[in-house]
C-alpha cells in the first residue's frame, strides 16, 4: 500500500525482537571468542572480550525483561485491546493515535 507510513506497514514490535535477537548472538558470539581465547593459553587478553560481553549482556537481558514487563504482560492481560509501539513511549497509555 504505498499510502501508508512505514511504521503503518511494519510491525514494529517485531523489529524490537529481532534487535533482542542479534544482540543475544552477539553475546553467545563473544562467549565462544572468550572461551576461545582462554583454551589457547592467552588468558590474559580474554579482557578483550569480557568487556563488550559484560556490556552487551546486561544491556540486552534488561531490555528483554523491560519488553516483557512493559509491552508483552500488558497485552496478556488485555489481549482485546491491540497498540502500537509509539503509544509505549507516550505520556498517556490511552492515546490511541487519533
Amino acid at each position: 500500500m504505498p499510502g501508508r507510513r512505514l511504521s503503518e506497514r511494519i510491525d514494529l514490535n517485531d523489529l524490537a525482537n529481532v534487535r533482542h535477537a542479534n544482540q543475544l548472538l552477539a553475546a553467545v558470539a563473544l562467549c565462544v571468542a572468550t572461551t576461545v581465547i582462554i583454551n589457547i593459553g592467552k588468558a590474559r587478553y580474554c579482557w578483550v572480550t569480557i568487556a563488550p560481553l559484560s556490556f552487551v549482556a546486561t544491556t540486552t537481558l534488561v531490555a528483554g525483561y523491560e519488553s516483557i514487563r512493559d509491552i508483552f504482560w500488558p497485552q496478556a492481560q488485555n489481549p482485546g485491546r491491540p497498540r502500537r509501539l509509539h503509544q509505549y513511549f507516550t505520556d498517556s497509555a490511552d492515546h490511541d493515535g487519533r
